[in-house]
């Protein structure tokens, strides 16, 4: 009786575990899609929670491979984001967020250019206490105070390079590195 029901146990914790990997988007995909599995990926593989429960995802700068693979760089993000007279719905900027996705209680923030600040950015980044408009009444003299911006930067901080085969978003690599690779790794994807 007791070797039936260690084995049914086994069996139940066995088929209830689920590898990560089984929710990556499968075969040819967008850049969107590629966006999609990195952070699957990395939300189960990068071990420094200390830092933030907020990220950053890019493409890769001077990412300049084959045609046929997206490079998405993931690295730890500020902790606030400061509000100026710039920073208002509507408006384009290069240095506040406009593009996000969630994940497991995670915040993945992009830069676009090509899209306006929206009030469902300020909303997410107001969810994960993430806005700070001490500057804004300072520019618009709603405050005598002179803020005081708090950025660290920390080099063993690591960032994760994701590269994707466009043709197939399962086989990928990736290199963690607290600076950008001067060479990237080659990926067969054909």
């Amino acid at each position: 009786m007791r070797i039936k029901y260690f084995i049914f146990l086994v069996l139940v914790s066995f088929l209830s575990c689920k590898n990560y990997k089984n929710d990556f988007n499968k075969g040819k995909g967008s850049f969107d899609n590629a966006v999609k599995n990195a952070i699957i990926d990395f939300s189960h593989t990068y071990k420094d929670k200390r830092v933030s429960k907020i990220f950053f995802y890019d493409p890769c700068p001077d990412f300049k491979k084959a045609q046929n693979q997206y490079c998405i760089y993931i690295r730890p993000g500020f902790n606030k984001y400061y509000l100026d007279t710039t920073a208002y719905i509507g408006n384009y900027t290069e240095y506040f967020p406009t593009r996000f996705k969630e994940y497991k209680k995670e915040l993945y923030l992009y830069y676009d250019s090509q899209k306006p600040i929206t009030k469902e950015i300020i909303d997410i980044l107001n969810k994960y206490d993430a806005i700070d408009s001490s500057r804004l009444k300072f520019e618009i003299g709603e405050t005598k105070q002179i803020p005081k911006i708090k950025i660290t930067s920390d080099s063993s901080i690591k960032s994760y390079y994701y590269i994707f085969c466009k043709n197939n978003l399962e086989n990928f690599k990736k290199i963690e590195s607290a600076y950008q690779p001067e060479i990237y790794p080659n990926l067969n994807c054909n």
